[in-house]
């Protein structure tokens, strides 16, 4: 079946009535001129008239059938091949265009961005001129987004560059695959890369996708994927340890790779890191910072040919003063006020039960309840949010009331608690050594008879939480309940000396004084520059309030959020700039803290599939593949896209219609032979 890319150029067809009029109607006068005798001029006449027909009609017929052949090669006829669905309207063409830094490598035709653009060119000129088009970037440019014409196209080919900030493959082919969903059988889809390995995990294609691999030559690089704290809780003048995680992306081991760390701007140590080829390490590097307050950080490795990933910012907020409020009775006891209010480094309030600030709970790191009677349901459900959105509280019971006054409380966490406290005298306290509360505080050789002693206890089940303190018999009666983003540590012990001897013991200091700290410390270190998530800031929501990021080389005015009285930001993936931000107030200009952002490390295992993988990937995804040049890509495609082209043979046939048409007015003549 014979098709037309261009079929409204057949309305040209009827100019084939010209000829046609002009050879059937003869607008010649003719005179006559009587003889004698016109027997012999009678017989001549016929004769020369017969040929002169026959001439007429073989030339009208050459130039019909070559002015036929010229109309449909401009329609540009072909054969459709078996293999491409047919299409009905305007094609819409996708092309996802990987400008990620892997795609900075040298290749065979220079950098892997000018190949994989000049393929990028050969679809588009390839694909019928009323074809529309769209580019979808690793950065997910929003510019090329929208579908456009053939020569505008081509202009954002010519302006893509390489992009640090990249969204992983398997993302940009799902918006690829919502932007071609309303165009149905006429999308198109394309994807030129130079498909890493490590981002070719559960990839999906469209249907009517060709996928186009770039070979680019291996690079070795190193980078530095993570860093946390050793030790959740850091104070100034104090040691500070972090956990460094190097990944190693070349064929050879590394001895010795030097990891610097530089803070607000000044080198404040060095560490190095033995990692085996392709494998990936920890390191540990310890300093001191002197003060309190935010702090800049940034991890370095030696350059390498991917920049990107060299470089770890990360910022520290280093609480000067954390703020802990009690809520008591008036019975309570005053060990907790004690603790608390000679400490410089605490702001401690205390609130009576009958009058409960719920509004002011987002104010404190820690919450402590001590010894109340009951529970009250508005109060529980207060409690509930505030440990929902990242808050910690510390229960003690109250010893003279059954359950110890919290059975409400540990129904909502999942636990239950016995009504009347268990006597069993003499038991000794153990700690759990590995929870952040006492990490870097005892060493393994401190023996369990320097712990209190406990000869009663309200038993509660602790199967879901995590253990603090325990008995000699692993019962526990000290537990860490997670709660949403929050903590509840629930104690089994009132502080009181009847029930044990933890209310006096050195023990209940660094217990309550930790949890506070910890409480100070649940944000990360740093975020991802292309993160859509909602990003924490621990700080409370102020209604009207104008908020910026501000960076030395970028800033950006985040979407702010309300989330349950806590402020939250959403950069929505603008974040283009790796670094250290300041969060600052629009209007006052007044610096609330300060936040990180890292490029993805998804690009730093260069390593691509090899020709054999990409042919494996592509068939069991059922997509066509291509690996040749840009010239073959574009007569390959111009083949798949209009089947078999016929214009070429149709030129061909009405040049040979013309050259029978001179052949016949030069050579044909009338030859008349009369008998006497």
């Amino acid at each position: 079946m014979i098709a037309f890319q261009q079929a409204s150029v057949l309305w040209a067809l009827w100019l084939l009535a010209i000829p046609i009029v002009i050879h059937l109607f003869n607008f010649r006068r003719y005179k006559k001129i009587i003889f004698t005798k016109v027997d012999f001029l009678t017989q001549i006449e016929q004769s020369s008239q017969t040929g002169n027909v026959l001439k007429k009609r073989l030339i009208l017929l050459s130039r019909l059938l070559a002015l036929s052949a010229l109309i449909l090669a401009f329609a540009q006829p072909y054969i459709p091949l078996k293999s491409v669905n047919p299409r009905k309207g305007q094609t819409s063409v996708s092309i996802v265009l990987d400008n990620s830094y892997s795609m900075n490598l040298p290749g065979t035709e220079g950098p892997l961005l000018e190949a994989a653009k000049n393929r990028a060119r050969a679809i588009v000129n390839a694909s019928d001129r009323s074809s529309q088009f769209n580019i979808i970037t690793a950065d997910l440019n929003a510019e090329y987004l929208h579908f456009t014409n053939q020569a505008t196209c081509l202009q954002w080919i010519d302006a893509i560059k390489i992009t640090e900030n990249s969204f992983p493959q398997k993302q940009l082919l799902s918006v690829q695959a919502n932007s071609l969903k309303p165009y149905g059988n006429n999308g198109v889809a394309y994807c030129i890369s130079d498909f890493q390995s490590a981002q070719t995990q559960n990839l999906m294609a469209t249907e009517s996708s060709i996928w186009i691999k770039v070979n680019g030559s291996n690079s070795s690089n190193f980078a530095i994927d993570t860093v946390a704290l050793s030790n959740p809780i850091i104070q100034a003048n104090q040691a500070i340890e972090l956990t460094i995680g190097v990944s190693n992306y070349s064929n050879e081991n590394s001895q010795d790779l030097p990891i610097e760390l530089w803070v607000d701007g000044k080198p404040k140590g060095v560490a190095s890191a033995t990692v085996n080829r392709f494998a990936k390490a920890n390191t540990n590097l310890q300093f001191v910072v002197e003060t309190g307050g935010i702090h800049y950080c940034e991890l370095r490795l030696p350059g390498d040919q991917m920049p990107t990933d060299d470089r770890l910012y990360f910022t520290l907020n280093l609480n000067q003063t954390y703020s802990v409020a009690s809520i008591e009775q008036s019975n309570s006891p005053n060990n907790i006020r004690a603790l608390f209010s000679n400490n410089p480094g605490f702001d401690f309030k205390v609130y009576s039960s009958n009058s409960i600030p719920y509004q002011s709970f987002a104010d404190h790191d820690l919450i402590l309840l001590n010894q109340l009677d009951k529970i009250e349901t508005g109060f529980l459900s207060e409690l509930l949010r505030y440990m929902g959105s990242g808050g910690s509280i510390m229960v003690f019971p109250q010893p003279n009331q059954p359950f110890g006054g919290y059975k409400a409380l540990l129904n909502s966490l999942g636990s239950d608690v016995k009504e009347a406290a268990v006597i069993n005298p003499q038991l000794t306290l153990d700690i759990a050594k590995e929870h952040p509360l006492f990490q870097g505080i005892f060493n393994q050789n401190t023996q369990s008879k320097q712990w209190p002693q406990v000869q009663r206890y309200f038993a509660f089940n602790s199967q879901a939480a995590r253990p603090i303190l325990q008995l000699s018999d692993k019962t526990v009666v000290f537990a860490d309940f997670k709660q949403g983003k929050g903590h509840c540590y629930v104690s089994a012990l009132p502080l009181d000396n009847s029930f044990s001897e933890l209310p006096n013991h050195a023990l209940i200091v660094p217990i309550c004084l930790r949890a506070a700290m910890l409480a100070a410390y649940q944000l990360p270190l740093y975020y991802q520059c292309n993160t859509l998530s909602n990003i924490e800031t621990g700080l409370p929501f102020q209604a009207e309030q104008s908020l910026i990021l501000q960076h030395p080389n970028y800033q950006m005015m985040p979407e702010v959020i309300n989330n349950n009285g806590q402020l939250c930001l959403n950069t929505n993936g603008e974040i283009k700039t790796a670094g250290s931000y300041n969060l600052s107030t629009k209007q006052a200009d007044t610096k609330l803290m300060a936040l990180a952002f890292n490029f993805d490390r998804s690009e730093s295992d260069t390593r691509a599939l090899s020709d054999q993988a990409f042919d494996e990937l592509t068939e069991r995804l059922g997509v066509k593949s291509y690996l040749g040049s840009a010239e073959a890509l574009q007569a390959q495609l111009s083949k798949l896209e209009n089947g078999k082209p016929l214009w070429k043979w149709l030129i061909l046939f009405s040049l040979l219609c013309l050259l029978i048409e001179i052949l016949l007015i030069r050579f044909f003549k009338n030859h008349v032979k009369l008998s006497a």
